[in-house]
């Protein structure tokens, strides 16, 4: 039976190799370490600079929607503290003024301006700008849209119960009598070319200024009476033509609502004075023409024929 030598190199060298094993393995593990580490630790400072940018991003909005809102507050309106009113509004205002705040503007508490006037709604860079409620000194009340301070459209309450509904320029508004104008206005008072209508069916076409019938104009009456012509303040005063209603056909001059100057006033026979009136009836020189062309001079004194009798 053989005896197996025990090699005590060999031995010794396995030894040392395992040793060498271990200690890469060792060695590896804490490189691995380390590199965790080190992915953490730049991980965490990552984190830190998202944070911080974050956490300045957020104050920097913060800032802005601050100096926003200052460039957005009136500079010379002051808080309104007392409660805003809105007025009682009639059925059509209320069903036709559109109510809805813009998103791109700024809603703040009611603010009074300088002349005593109360707005509550949106604003942008210090001027009403968006929806809003306006009440005037006067008791005037304005619904509707503004752009840069300027109202543009909605429904206008007059203190005296009339009420306009339309935009800074053309619409409709409704006297308290009943009366209803359609056309050009300012801030809902009747300024430029319009039509009235009135309870009785009368109907009066064409020129306003700052509220007034002035200017070129058509009136048609109820009763059948009509005139076309140049107005002052409603009534006819310069240049113009009126049928009556008893057929008569006057042309000519107008002061202050009555046949005054230089004149022709034709009859439904045909026949014509052609001559000067004053108080509406026919005053100085003239002609009378027939129906069948015969031309005779005659003279009248407040509507009295003195020649020739």
């Amino acid at each position: 039976m053989g005896i197996c030598a025990f090699d005590h190199k060999s031995a010794e060298n396995q030894e040392l190799q395992q040793q060498a094993v271990d200690l890469q393995l060792d060695s590896n593990g804490k490189v691995l370490q380390t590199q965790k580490q080190k992915t953490l630790d730049e991980n965490q400072a990552a984190l830190k600079i998202q944070n911080s940018f974050r956490i300045k991003q957020a104050k920097q909005e913060a800032e802005d929607k601050k100096n926003e809102l200052v460039l957005d507050l009136p500079k010379d309106w002051i808080q309104y503290n007392s409660k805003f009113i809105i007025p009682e509004l009639p059925k059509q205002f209320k069903e036709n003024v559109q109510k809805s705040l813009t998103k791109q503007d700024r809603l703040l508490n009611s603010m009074q301006a300088p002349d005593g006037s109360v707005y509550f709604g949106q604003w942008s860079r210090g001027k009403q700008n968006g929806y809003g409620q306006m009440i005037k000194p006067d008791g005037t009340y304005f619904e509707g849209f503004w752009t840069q301070g300027k109202f543009q459209h909605g429904g206008i309450l007059f203190s005296n119960g009339d009420y306009f509904i339309g935009t800074e320029t053309n619409g409709e508004k409704v006297y308290k009598n009943g009366i209803i104008y359609i056309g050009e206005v300012q801030l809902g008072i009747p300024h430029g070319r319009g039509s009235l209508h009135y309870p009785d069916g009368s109907t009066y076409e064409g020129e306003h200024n700052n509220g007034l019938i002035t200017g070129i104009g058509k009136f048609r009456y109820q009763n059948g009476t009509y005139y076309a012509g140049q107005l002052l303040n409603g009534i006819m005063h310069g240049k113009g033509i009126l049928i009556e209603t008893d057929g008569n056909m006057y042309e000519g001059d107008f002061v202050n609502g009555q046949k005054e100057g230089k004149g022709i006033l034709k009859f439904p026979d045909r026949s014509q004075f052609e001559g000067y009136f004053k108080n509406n009836q026919r005053h100085g020189k003239g002609k009378l023409i027939q129906r069948d062309g015969q031309v005779k001079d005659c003279e009248f004194q407040f509507g009295e024929q003195i020649y020739p009798k």
